[in-house]
């Protein structure tokens, strides 16, 4: 009799972590497809709870801060069978600044993007060179007036392609001279590299 009722509660605890598990449709440990030829093509949108785009700057040698866009948006068009084809393009609020502390966020967002003048950046992709899954995205950079080409050194971390919508997963980085936008002040006790930092995020549409 005690062995029945030992069977009886383990079955019965199965079904029921069984059941649990059943409530969320997400694997805990999805399989990511690493070859970036067997994502799916479309149009994708960059998935805002899952991506950030920060910038670090020296703050006179002692220690770099972090400046957080918390406002930003972007598309993606890619086609596997032309993968350097892709195109990027990405929108950021500059006054959606956020290093943290509010009255400084209002400096940076006057004294070095003056953000009554110029109330966005655009970044827009003009090619791509990949070796596997590290590449090299250049475009154009249109921040504070001023269009300059730039490089960003990407990692392609792999597409989901389990579930409907799709996704697809990168790291880029890159840095940039804030004097060569015109935006220079304090340099350069207030460093004049800026080191970008981008997660990226995209949901197919």
């Amino acid at each position: 009799m005690q062995l029945a009722r030992t069977i009886f509660a383990l079955a019965t605890a199965a079904i029921a972590s069984s059941a649990m598990g059943a409530q969320y449709p997400y694997d805990p440990a999805p399989v990511l497809v690493l070859n970036p030829k067997h994502a799916v093509a479309g149009n994708y949108k960059l998935e805002l709870a899952h991506s950030s785009v920060t910038a670090k700057l020296s703050h006179m040698g002692l220690s770099f801060y972090t400046i957080r866009f918390n406002t930003i948006r972007g598309d993606y068009v890619y086609d596997p069978l032309h993968p350097t084809a892709s195109k990027i393009e990405v929108v950021i609020d500059p006054a959606s600044i956020d290093t943290g502390n509010a009255a400084f966020n209002a400096k940076i967002a006057k004294d070095y993007f003056e953000t009554s003048r110029f109330p966005a950046i655009n970044f827009t992709s003009e090619g791509i060179q990949a070796a596997g899954n590290h590449g090299t995205v250049t475009g154009v950079l249109d921040m504070h007036g001023v269009k300059k080409p730039i490089a960003l050194r990407v990692v392609y971390h792999g597409s989901y392609n389990a579930e409907k919508p799709e996704r697809m997963g990168f790291s880029a980085t890159a840095t940039l001279k804030r004097s060569d936008f015109g935006m220079d002040p304090n340099v350069p006790a207030e460093g004049d590299d800026m080191t970008v930092l981008i997660e990226a995020e995209f949901r197919r549409t």
